[in-house]
């Protein structure tokens, strides 16, 4: 049995009432959706905060998902919803502790500045940045997670990627 096919099993003892299919079908994601949900959101202790709530939405609506086929694009439509919405309501603070204690070590600096890059970003191009690098996600599953036709996404992406090529060569990132 393949993944999807494991993943469609659990969804429908999920929606048959087995609470522990769930805990099953968040091991298959945890990993890519906290991931996602950090580099936007870019503070552990907030992704961790936004990871919670996915997990819990997610539990919440499943039994309304109609493709089950679809549950990793849904989860992850979630995930970047999620965050969205954190960034929103805290858009005023700063966390910027995390970053200082990196700065210390040189391990980090390279780290630092692809993280800085990415932050310069809009929250969109970020997301589709990372489910193409990150989680491996193809442009078709990025398009169906983004509810966007492919060659946005694809413009999106590239151009994102020209913006990332521009901050870390010009040292627009520090």
């Amino acid at each position: 049995m393949n993944n999807q096919d494991e993943v469609n099993l659990l969804v429908n003892k999920f929606k048959n009432g087995d609470d522990e299919a769930f805990v099953l079908l968040t091991n298959y994601t945890k990993e890519p959706l906290y991931k996602t949900i950090y580099a936007i959101v870019g503070n552990q202790a907030n992704a961790i905060e936004v990871f919670d709530e996915v997990i819990y939405k997610a539990y919440i609506n499943l039994k309304n998902l109609k493709h089950n086929e679809f549950f990793k694009t849904w989860i992850t439509r979630i995930a970047i919803n999620e965050s969205k919405n954190y960034l929103k309501k805290n858009s005023k603070i700063i966390y910027m502790e995390e970053y200082q204690e990196k700065a210390k070590t040189e391990e980090y600096e390279g780290k630092m500045d692809i993280e800085q890059a990415m932050s310069k970003l809009d929250v969109n191009t970020k997301s589709i940045v990372i489910m193409k690098l990150y989680m491996d996600y193809t442009f078709d599953d990025i398009a169906n997670t983004m509810s966007k036709p492919v060659s946005t996404v694809k413009s999106t992406y590239y151009a994102g990627l020209e913006k990332l090529k521009k901050y870390l060569k010009v040292g627009e990132v520090n």
